[in-house]
């Protein structure tokens, strides 16, 4: 624990790291690591939306101009299944 109290390792390094590690072990061209479901979720989201296009990805949350409608399944409707 001393030791590591002495390291930094920027978060953007260590996330980069951890993705890659993970893309390996699953032997998939890339991963992104979440804090968890709903994380992932906004993620793919945002992915699917913006796909590889630098200018979306830069102007997202601002929706304008990209395509932003998306099918979801009634079962995946919890609030409304009360």
């Amino acid at each position: 624990m001393e030791d590591a109290d002495d390291a930094f390792v920027p978060p953007d390094e260590l996330q980069g790291k951890a993705d890659g590690l993970v893309a390996q072990m699953l032997g998939v061209e890339a991963a992104s690591m979440t804090s968890g479901a709903e994380s992932a979720i906004v993620l793919s989201t945002a992915a699917c939306m913006a796909g590889a296009e630098d200018r979306k990805i830069q102007q997202l949350p601002n929706v304008a101009g990209i395509r932003n409608e998306f099918l979801v399944q009634e079962r995946q409707h919890y609030w409304n299944n009360r």
